[in-house]
């Protein structure tokens, strides 16, 4: 199974309102993977959670028997 890049979204509607989404990321590395695009665009007006945010990433957990 793939898995999909880490991408960021950006949709300006016909008003000049800008809204930027996260794909390919869960948790709160969603956050740290697009805060520098976020801070650059200047004063931001309202942050919504996705459902992703509230989900625990995957860790692999591998156990070697001796």
């Amino acid at each position: 199974m793939h898995k999909a890049e880490p991408e960021i979204i950006v949709e300006i509607d016909a008003e000049g309102k800008m809204t930027i989404s996260v794909n390919g990321v869960v948790g709160e590395g969603c956050e740290a993977f697009s805060k520098a695009f976020v801070q650059s665009m200047g004063p931001t007006a309202e942050m919504v959670k996705k459902p992703e945010y509230y989900t625990k990433p995957m860790v692999n957990k591998v156990t070697h028997k001796n």
